[in-house]
């Protein structure tokens, strides 16, 4: 399956596909690139703070069960 626009991360792959039928100019082009970038970094942001948050729980999950 070939895609025209992707980004992977350690935790997930966004992907967004189905754009091939670009009749488009530079400016559209563009534009969908910038747009893919800004739904990877905010997918980058979401699944820090859930690992940080996960991290978080299993260090006090560990400190309370050692007391």
């Amino acid at each position: 399956m070939k895609t025209k626009f992707g980004c992977n991360t350690a935790y997930g792959t966004c992907v967004v596909s189905g754009l091939v039928t670009l009749k488009g100019t530079i400016h559209s082009l563009l534009e969908q690139t910038n747009q893919v970038a800004g739904m990877c970094k905010s997918m980058m942001m979401l699944i820090r703070r859930l690992t940080s948050v996960a991290i978080r729980f299993d260090a006090w999950e560990e400190t309370r069960v050692q007391r």
